[in-house]
């Protein structure tokens, strides 16, 4: 019997040597604007649901919306909490998320200018046969907000324009 669980325990390690990775996606954006920030998976196969926990600095960066990723055909949930700068994700999908690709998107707005760290503080992934735990790899991201946007070129040829045609007609 010893033997029997020693070879099965030996065949799940070897079965499971490429973990799935998880990663936040670097974004960068300009005070007032909306900031897209990706959660991506690699390697994913048989991924039936997850559980994410995601900080980031309530200060600089305020929520606007928790999304599906291009991959996730299921479900997502979330809940934040705006004072502490944590949102909490669920995602679930009874056919199994395979491969490479998105499975979230928040989406911030940019209350000042600053970096935030957007660090995975919990995540737990299940297969969606076995309902067994997935091992996962985690890669933090950042978000960098600057200054507000200035007008551009165009806005000035606009003025300028608009101040030719005002001193014509004066004359």
């Amino acid at each position: 019997m010893k033997k029997i669980l020693v070879f099965i325990i030996l065949l799940l390690s070897i079965c499971n040597v490429s973990a799935m990775s998880l990663k936040v996606s670097d974004a960068t954006g300009k005070v007032g604007e909306d900031v897209r920030v990706p959660i991506v998976v690699e390697k994913a196969e048989n991924l039936g649901s997850m559980d994410l926990v995601i900080a980031y600095n309530a200060e600089l960066l305020k929520v606007k919306s928790v999304g599906k990723g291009e991959l996730n055909k299921g479900l997502i949930s979330s809940n934040t909490n705006e004072q502490t700068g944590i949102i909490s994700i669920a995602i679930a999908d009874s056919k199994g998320i395979n491969g490479n690709g998105e499975i979230a998107v928040i989406t911030f707005n940019a209350l000042k200018e600053g970096s935030s760290d957007v660090t995975i503080v919990g995540a737990k992934a299940y297969d969606v046969n076995t309902h067994l735990e997935i091992t996962l790899n985690s890669t933090n991201g950042k978000v960098t907000i600057s200054g507000k946007s200035t007008p551009g070129f165009e806005a000035l040829l606009a003025i300028v324009a608009f101040l030719m045609l005002a001193l014509r007609r004066k004359a």
